[in-house]
């Protein structure tokens, strides 16, 4: 596969840009060129163009823009090269299992070990990319977001009733409030084992009841809530809310937002738009509006 985007960018670099036409399709200089023969089959530049823009080219366009625009916000650090290296031995460790190290790195497309370190140093500056775009957006982020730490317990209802229920919610309450340790109080009444374990969240987390996730969104310091019937109304949930403070969220905050998909395609939009970016191939360009479309800004 990384043999076969080397070859795409190849064939992509010989195109001639039809400026400001979207809707045109790039051509190729020397058409007739041989690249490729085996055998009596002949492969010139324009048969090889033509099978990348029908089968990938896209994708390795936005390889390709996202691996430039990385390189341009970015600079080369001490810890960038510190993570590069950490990326680069956990890939080997991994590939070594598969046979001899430059022997398979060669066999996925690789010309030395240095072309892969090559690989490692974007992949981090790309990861750091991410993070450049939450810092300079941060505030409206977390204003989106909402994250905060919180452990729960549920009491459910459904044997023994709501009015049981809501007297075993209080019983919880009274205890953490004295002191009590709060995972052996959920062990006592909770139902839900996980919910008693401190975890991140934020308001689109779908994962919660929308009467828990309505009491969080105003919850701006540690606490404990009043019990809190479900929305079902056959149970009752204990929040203690443990993290509220920014910093302290920051980290784990970050880690969530890179597991969004439609978070990184907002990101990654931000980046390309900052840096013009423009297709002028028909063919790569529907591909890259129908499954990218925040990438192409306003202008294309």
């Amino acid at each position: 596969m990384k043999k076969f985007i080397k070859i795409v960018i190849i064939a992509l670099s010989l195109c001639t840009v039809l400026a400001g036409c979207k809707d045109a399709t790039a051509t190729v200089s020397n058409p007739n060129e041989l690249v490729i023969q085996i055998g009596k089959e002949k492969i010139t530049k324009k048969d090889l163009y033509d099978r990348m823009v029908k089968d990938d080219a896209a994708n390795t366009i936005i390889t390709k823009a996202m691996e430039i625009i990385a390189n341009a916000e970015i600079e080369d650090s001490e810890d960038i090269t510190k993570k590069a290296q950490e990326l680069f031995d956990s890939y080997k460790s991994q590939l070594e299992t598969q046979g001899d190290f430059e022997e398979v790195l060669k066999n996925l497309g690789y010309d030395s070990v240095d072309d892969f370190m090559k690989f490692c140093v974007t992949r981090t500056k790309s990861d750091k990319l991410v993070e450049k775009y939450i810092d300079e957006k941060w505030d409206d982020i977390f204003r989106e977001y909402l994250p905060l730490k919180a452990r729960m317990i549920f009491i459910d209802a459904s044997d023994i009733g709501n009015e049981a229920a809501r007297e075993k919610a209080n019983e919880a309450i009274t205890k953490i409030k004295t002191g009590e340790d709060f995972a052996a109080v959920a062990a006592e009444f909770g139902s839900k084992e996980d919910l008693a374990k401190e975890q991140l969240y934020t308001r689109n987390s779908t994962s919660l009841d929308y009467n828990v996730l309505a009491y969080l969104a105003t919850v701006q310091n540690p606490t404990l809530s009043d019990a809190i019937v479900n929305k079902n109304a056959n149970g009752y949930y204990v929040v203690q809310t443990t993290v509220t403070n920014q910093a302290q969220l920051k980290d784990d905050f970050v880690a969530y937002l890179k597991t969004v998909s439609s978070f990184m395609d907002r990101s990654n939009g931000y980046f390309f738009t900052k840096h013009n970016f423009k297709l002028y191939d028909i063919d790569a360009y529907n591909f890259v509006k129908a499954n990218y479309p925040s990438y192409l800004g306003t202008e294309n």
